[in-house]
């Protein structure tokens, strides 16, 4: 039993794991909570019952759903690089869940109107909080079924993930590439893509592929290959750049021999590859 308690407790320290058993609570909820709002509007001598019980159903989705998604947030940050591709369906599902619990909440302020003693408007509250609830129902399973193709389909969030979409371009390998795959990638995956990637731009910057590096943030390009001392983006994580500060902006600074592979990559025409 205790052998059992403590794979559970190391589960929930990894956040793709803690996300993935968390997410199931408010879908259940958003299917759950329509039944008592279909008592309220179907039974008359339930109906402030079932109201009460909705309104207490619907306060507990949005609760259980905001928490849910900060534990969204944190797998998506842990999921390290991936393809613009699969971190924009990534960023579409985080935004599908964020609308669920602003519905919940009004369904359940809705719903707390067929509590009151005027009967006509009670239950036209309880009529039109039974259509929002099918249609948050509808929406949490769409959301669900995106983050299941992220999951089981590409494998986002597990040990193994597929790095991209199928039919996306691929970098011919050559010499310079096995560099950066070896020197310069790890470096972008562990210290810079965590705020600089499809879903979560920094600055409005992404780093999760050269097209997103060459369009740049809001202080325009950021890398200009075959030269590096014009990059912002090595001026930035050396500390010498006049406006921004040093990068990244959180942990400690990147470590000489980190700089000389990012300052080589990019004189060496930055040759980007996955």
């Amino acid at each position: 039993m205790s052998s059992t308690l403590n794979d559970i407790l190391r589960a929930f320290q990894d956040p793709a794991t803690k996300h993935a058993a968390m997410v199931h609570m408010p879908i259940a909820l958003a299917f759950i909570a329509p039944i008592f709002l279909l008592v309220a509007g179907l039974l008359p001598g339930r109906r402030r019952m079932g109201a009460f019980i909705a309104m207490l159903a619907y306060a507990a989705l949005a609760i259980i759903t905001l928490i849910t998604i900060q534990s969204g947030e944190a797998a998506y940050d842990s999921i390290g690089d991936v393809s613009s591709s699969l971190g924009d369906m990534a960023h579409e599902h985080g935004e599908m869940a964020e609308r669920i619990w602003t519905w919940g909440l009004i369904v359940a302020v809705v719903a707390g109107i067929g509590l009151i003693k005027k009967k006509t408007l009670a239950v036209t509250a309880i009529w039109v909080a039974i259509a929002m609830g099918i249609f948050t129902a509808g929406w949490a399973a769409v959301a669900a079924h995106k983050g299941g193709v992220l999951v089981y389909e590409y494998g986002l969030g597990t040990p193994n993930p597929i790095s991209g979409i199928a039919g996306e371009e691929n970098t011919e390998i050559d010499p310079r590439m096995t560099r950066f795959l070896a020197d310069v990638r790890p470096v972008l995956v562990d210290r810079c893509i965590g705020c600089h990637r499809s879903g979560r731009k920094e600055g409005g910057l992404a780093l999760s592929s050269m097209t997103e590096i060459l369009r740049g943030g809001d202080r325009g390009p950021v890398l200009t290959p075959g030269n590096s001392r014009t990059s912002v983006m090595l001026t930035a994580i050396e500390g010498i750049h006049p406006e921004l500060p040093r990068m990244p902006n959180s942990g400690k600074p990147l470590t000489q021999s980190q700089i000389d592979a990012i300052r080589q990559w990019i004189d060496d025409g930055a040759v980007w590859g996955e």
